[in-house]
C-alpha cells in the first residue's frame, strides 16, 4: 500500500508518494524457498546466482541446484552442474539470484 505525504511549501501543495520498486528484485528473506524449490520429479530446480567470496571477488554460477541448508538457514551447499562441483555459500553473500538482484 502506498501512503501520500502532502509537502506544504509557500507557493503550493506538492503530493509526494514514496515508490517502493522492486521489480526485478528478490528480498533476502525469500530466498531459502527459492532456493528448494523441486520439480514433478522432487528434485531440485536448476538456478542460477552470483555471491561475493571472502577476497572480494564475484564468483557467477550459471546452473546449480541446492544440494543442502545447515547452520540455521546462514549456509547451504550447491552443486555446479556443467562441472559436478560442491561449493558452501553464505545466505548474505548472494547479490544475484536468476538474474535478479537481491537486497536485504
Amino acid at each position: 500500500m502506498l501512503t501520500a505525504v502532502v509537502l506544504f511549501s509557500s507557493k503550493a501543495v506538492t503530493l509526494f508518494r514514496p515508490r517502493f520498486y522492486t521489480r526485478g528484485m528478490i528480498h533476502i528473506s525469500k530466498l531459502h524457498i527459492l532456493l528448494f524449490r523441486k520439480d514433478n520429479r522432487g528434485r531440485g530446480q536448476e538456478f542460477s546466482l552470483s555471491f561475493i567470496k571472502s577476497n572480494g571477488h564475484i564468483v557467477k554460477v550459471e546452473r546449480a541446484i541446492c544440494t543442502s541448508f545447515y547452520s540455521r538457514g546462514q549456509r547451504f551447499n550447491i552443486r555446479i552442474l556443467p562441472s559436478g562441483e560442491i561449493r558452501q555459500v553464505k545466505l548474505y553473500s548472494i547479490i544475484e539470484f536468476n538474474h535478479a538482484r537481491v537486497y536485504v
